[in-house]
């Protein structure tokens, strides 16, 4: 009786085995392989729905290209409820291949979008591995908000130092960008106290492991930035 015990809790112990194994292995394949690019957006009211989200670079539009609308579009599919078909819409127009609908949202063309914290003149602009694609929904007074940096590698004990922008344009619609002074720093979603200072720059502590960085500004609508910082 002993032995027929032992040998069905080693024949279940077995079966469990091979299906765990199987689970990974299955888990495995289904896995994404790279290139990713990295996604901000943020909706009409300046709230980031998709912080620093890695997108599989995919030519979705089968243009032969990577561009920012492939991005846009894959990052709709992943995560938009309905995915890119309810969420996103781009078309051609006298400016070139634009947007015309932006996390499900039709507001006559007015958006913005840029690639690694520089200004974007076509959806058809180029994409590479580790870029980071922001876009957001505009509206009057809104201040995108960038960092010198969108990724930090940090070593534990070590402090980490931003600096904050606000991207703009002058008179003669050139691209400029002024240092932030008076927002506050949030790490994974939290208010720390820290504020910039009048360079734009602020210097925060972080535990082990990976933080999203963003900030806010008082009295004032932006597209807030994002860094993903990781403490080794």
């Amino acid at each position: 009786m002993k032995t027929h015990v032992n040998l069905r809790r080693t024949a279940a112990l077995l079966l469990a085995l091979l299906t765990a194994i199987s689970a990974l292995s299955a888990l495995s394949a289904c896995s994404e392989k790279g290139p990713f690019a990295y996604v901000n957006i943020a909706d009409g009211d300046g709230n980031l729905v998709m912080s620093m989200v890695p997108v599989k670079l995919t030519d979705v539009d089968s243009d032969e290209k990577l561009t920012v609308n492939d991005v846009l579009t894959a990052a709709h599919d992943a995560a938009f409820k309905g995915g890119a078909e309810a969420g996103y819409k781009s078309e051609k127009t006298e400016w070139g291949l634009s947007i015309t609908k932006l996390w499900g949202v039709e507001n006559g063309g007015s958006y913005g979008y840029s690639v690694n914290n520089s200004a974007s003149m076509s959806l058809e602009d180029p994409v590479n591995e580790n870029d980071v694609v922001t876009a957001y929904i505009w509206r009057d007074g809104i201040s995108p908000l960038f960092f010198d940096k969108s990724f930090a590698d940090v070593k534990k004990g070590e402090k980490l130092t931003l600096t904050l922008y606000a991207s703009g344009y002058d008179e003669n619609w050139n691209p400029v960008q002024t240092p932030v002074e008076g927002a506050e720093i949030t790490i994974d979603g939290k208010a720390t106290g820290v504020k910039t200072d009048a360079d734009g720059k602020a210097e925060i502590e972080l535990g082990r492991g990976t933080h999203l960085i963003s900030a806010t500004l008082a009295d004032a609508v932006t597209v807030p930035p994002a860094c993903k910082a990781t403490v080794k």
